[in-house]
């Protein structure tokens, strides 16, 4: 395996190393209290005006081992692709890499962080074509190999007990989108459009999962409420019609929460919609007993108690 260039060349790699200062910048932010991840983390509003979050879920890391693991491995493999394909294919596939593990994670589970999707992705690529294209020879010896794959597997072992929380679907989603991409390079005639066509059908599917399909999928006992809370703070800053849309998600995932149906049924009523609105008060009447006067708002907006339950 070549050895790691040194960090001196940082600006004959603009991409890699961009992501990687960003990265340490928004982790240090984080830790030290003066940065709110929750404005960069992959959840459902996302899909709602904000779609930054589909990539920048990689830059914060829980700890300083999980930064420096992913940095390095970022800094070794990016720019060994940087070096031979350029700064803007790199930059589409770190892109690409940092969609598709974080959309993916979030479709199982609530959404991780870290660039760990991407060092797979990374790695992936590297797998499938240092053997057929010479410009990628000795890009990854045995060891590395080793251990990515050991790591790997540990990684679910370690989650699936509960000692460590993992992003395993990240990981394998980097791997898996990363090895395509590699064999995609790498064929030609026929056979890299049938690769390709199973790109895009794999992508269509994760983005399926983290959006249509993802009450179905969903593993996590926790997704309904974060889905809800976005919902009551769009309901507190008078965007009802999102409101409703997020209400709607969070049902989705748990129709027997109470507080959900009620408070889509003060969101419609916003709207107008009389007959929505009384269907859901009725279902959360039928969830658990409410006063009826508390399903008449004031002029702020707010129920007769002056507040709302997420």
């Amino acid at each position: 395996m070549r050895r790691p260039i040194s960090l001196s060349y940082c600006l004959n790699f603009p991409v890699t190393s961009f992501v990687a200062i960003l990265s340490a910048i928004v982790t240090v932010a984080w830790w030290s209290g003066k940065f709110d991840i929750n404005k960069i983390s992959m959840d459902i509003l996302a899909w709602y005006g904000e779609p930054w979050r589909l990539a920048t879920s990689i830059l914060p890391h829980i700890d300083a081992m999980h930064l420096i693991f992913n940095l390095y491995w970022l800094w070794v493999f990016g720019t060994i692709v940087e070096n031979v394909l350029g700064s803007v294919r790199m930059a589409g596939m770190l892109l690409f890499f940092a969609i598709g593990s974080s959309v993916a994670e979030y479709a199982v589970f609530d959404g991780g962080v870290g660039l760990s999707g991407v060092g797979y992705g990374l790695f992936g690529f590297l797998w499938a074509v240092q053997r057929k294209d010479y410009r990628f020879r000795d890009s990854l010896d045995n060891q590395t190999v080793i251990l990515f794959v050991l790591w790997f597997f540990l990684c679910i072992i370690l989650t699936e007990t509960g000692v460590w929380n993992i992003g395993n679907i990240a990981h394998a989603t980097g791997l898996a989108l990363g090895g395509l991409l590699g064999h995609i390079t790498v064929t030609k005639g026929r056979n890299r459009v049938v690769l390709s066509a199973i790109g895009i059908v794999l992508l269509v599917l994760i983005f399926l999962s983290g959006t249509f399909l993802r009450y179905i999928i969903n593993r996590s006992d926790d997704s309904g409420n974060y889905i809800a809370y976005a919902g009551y703070e769009a309901l507190e800053e008078g965007r009802n019609k999102q409101a409703v849309n997020l209400y709607l998600e969070a049902i989705k995932m748990d129709r027997n929460e109470y507080e959900w149906w009620y408070n889509l049924g003060i969101a419609y009523k916003r709207l107008g919609k009389t007959q929505e609105s009384k269907e859901a008060f009725n279902r959360a009447k039928e969830l658990e007993p409410i006063e009826p006067d508390l399903m008449d708002e004031n002029e702020e907006g707010k129920t007769k108690e002056g507040e709302r339950t997420m």
